[in-house]
C-alpha cells in the first residue's frame, strides 16, 4: 500500500501532488487522540476511518496516507485529499453545526470566490442535470440524502457526519434554463477554510454525477483573471491532468488580465497552446473549451471589469490562426 502521494520515479512532480504530500505530513503531526474524540473516528490498530460523501476513507496511523477503503489503489482527487485533511486541521475544538443553510456568497469570507463558484460548479451542475431531475433524485438518495421541500429536487446531503450540505435544483423549461444551488451550514468555516468549501462542493458535484450514471459529463475548470484567485493557466492544466473528465476552459481575456497584458503577441498564444499540448496531450488540446472577452485590469488586482469588443486587446486573430494551424 502506498505511503506517499509522490511517485519517486516521477522526474517532475506537479504542484497538486506536492501539496497533497505536504498536507499528509501536516496531518501526521496533529493530535490524533483529540481528533478521534472530536469526530468519533472509527479506529483499528493500523488506521483511522472517516466517511466522506457516503464513501469510507482510511488514514494510515503511521504514514498519515489517505486511501479509499473500497479501492485502495485509486489515485484520489486533489479536492478530496484537501477537504479531509483540512477538516482535521482547521476545525475548531468547539465547532458545531448551526443548522442554518446559506448560499456560498454568504459563507464567511467566501464572497470573493462567488463568481468562480457559480461558473465552475453551479452552472455546470445545472447543465449536467437539465432534463434529468429523476437521475439527480436517485443520486441524492444513493448518497444518503434526506429530501427537503425546496426546488424541483431538494436534498440534504452530508459531506461528513458533522457537515450537512443542501442541493436545490430547478429543472429547465421553455422559458427558463435549469438552475442549481448548493447551500452550506452558516458555520461551515468553523470546520473548513473558506477556499476548501469549494473543494467539498466540487466533490459533491462529482459524486452526484457518478451516482447518476453521468460519468461522460466533462467539467471545465476555468482560468481566472484576478491575481488572488486560483486559476493560472499552469494551475488549471495541473488540475485537468488529474482526471480525464476535466478539460481546461481557457478564458483568453482572463489570462490577459492576470498577466497584465501578457497575451498580446502571437507567440504568447503559441506558448499557451504549447503548454496545453505538453501537459494534456494533443487529443485533449483539440477539444479544450474557450472563452474570449476583453477585460479591464489593474496592476494590483488583475481583472477589474468586462469590456466591449471595441477595445483592442487581447486580439482574437492569433487564437483563430493558431487553432487552424494546429487543426483544432
Amino acid at each position: 500500500m502506498r505511503n506517499s502521494f509522490l511517485d519517486k520515479e516521477e522526474k517532475n512532480t506537479d504542484n497538486y501532488k506536492a501539496l497533497c504530500e505536504k498536507w499528509r505530513e501536516i496531518y501526521r503531526d496533529l493530535d490524533h487522540d483529540a481528533l478521534e474524540r472530536q469526530f468519533g473516528l472509527e479506529c483499528d490498530e493500523e488506521a483511522r476511518y472517516i466517511t466522506y460523501f457516503h464513501e469510507k476513507y482510511r488514514l494510515d496511523k503511521e504514514s498519515g496516507m489517505l486511501t479509499l477503503v473500497s479501492d485502495p489503489d485509486r489515485e484520489l482527487g486533489f479536492h478530496t485529499v484537501m477537504t479531509i485533511y483540512h477538516l482535521f486541521y482547521y476545525s475548531k475544538p468547539e465547532a458545531r453545526v448551526k443548522g442554518e443553510f446559506v448560499p456560498f456568497r454568504q459563507v464567511k469570507r467566501a464572497a470573493p470566490f462567488d463568481g468562480a463558484f457559480r461558473r465552475n460548479i453551479l452552472e455546470p451542475l445545472a447543465k449536467a442535470f437539465d432534463g434529468k431531475a429523476e437521475e439527480l433524485r436517485r443520486a441524492c438518495v444513493a448518497l444518503g440524502g434526506e429530501a427537503v421541500s425546496q426546488g424541483d429536487v431538494g436534498y440534504r446531503v452530508s459531506a461528513f457526519d458533522c457537515m450537512p450540505l443542501m442541493v436545490v435544483f430547478w429543472d429547465g423549461d421553455e422559458e427558463f434554463p435549469a438552475q442549481a444551488n448548493i447551500l452550506f451550514d452558516a458555520d461551515i468555516t468553523d470546520f473548513l477554510h473558506e477556499e476548501t468549501v469549494v473543494c467539498a462542493a466540487t466533490d459533491l458535484f462529482r459524486r452526484l454525477v457518478e451516482e447518476a450514471g453521468l460519468s461522460d459529463i466533462t467539467l471545465c475548470p476555468e482560468t481566472m483573471g484576478k491575481l488572488n484567485q486560483l486559476g493560472t493557466l499552469e494551475e488549471v492544466l495541473e488540475l485537468c491532468a488529474m482526471d480525464e473528465r476535466l478539460l481546461p476552459c481557457i478564458d483568453w481575456g482572463h489570462l490577459n488580465a492576470r498577466t497584465l497584458g501578457g497575451m498580446s503577441r502571437p507567440e504568447d498564444f503559441a506558448g499557451a497552446f504549447r503548454l496545453m499540448d505538453q501537459k494534456l496531450g494533443r487529443e485533449r488540446l483539440r477539444v479544450f473549451h474557450a472563452h474570449f472577452s476583453r477585460i479591464q485590469y489593474t496592476e494590483k488586482g488583475g481583472e477589474k471589469k468586462h469590456l466591449t469588443f471595441e477595445v483592442a486587446e487581447p486580439k482574437m486573430r492569433p487564437v483563430v490562426c493558431l487553432s487552424k494551424q494546429l487543426h483544432l
